[in-house]
């Protein structure tokens, strides 16, 4: 089983693995605090997000690249080689497993994806779908 240790003002002194560790309490992963339950979604939904996406602001010119594989969705950096699934959480809203960050897609008046806002590391980064 997988345990996250968290350290307190009011810590004891834990032996684990032969290494000492200030904490207070283990919680098994499932039960820590950020953890985020994920949905189902049929290929065709999910199939509507992928794309190529241009962001924007001060975060701009670079390439946000969405793909579907073995009907799962995926975020991918080609420079960087960076390649991460995302998990549904709402019919609109993804969030990555291994990493503190959600997407949040848009559609236009004509209920098409029309672009997509990234929220990682406190960072709000907006980027409009490419033709």
């Amino acid at each position: 089983m997988k345990s996250i240790l968290f350290n307190s003002y009011n810590s004891l002194e834990t032996e684990v693995d032969n290494q000492n560790y200030s904490c207070i309490y283990v919680l098994p992963i499932d039960e820590y605090p950020f953890h985020r339950n994920h949905i189902n979604l049929d290929s065709p939904i999910i199939a509507q997000y992928t794309g190529k996406f241009k962001t924007q602001g001060e975060q701009r010119n670079q390439e946000i690249l969405i793909v579907l594989e073995n009907s799962n969705l995926f975020i991918q950096d080609k420079k960087s080689e960076y390649i991460a699934e995302l998990f549904a959480e709402s019919e609109k809203d993804f969030f990555l497993r291994d990493d503190n960050a959600q997407i949040s897609f848009r559609r236009s008046k004509n209920d098409k994806v029309s672009g997509l806002t990234l929220y990682i590391d406190a960072k709000q980064i907006n980027a409009k779908k490419r033709k």
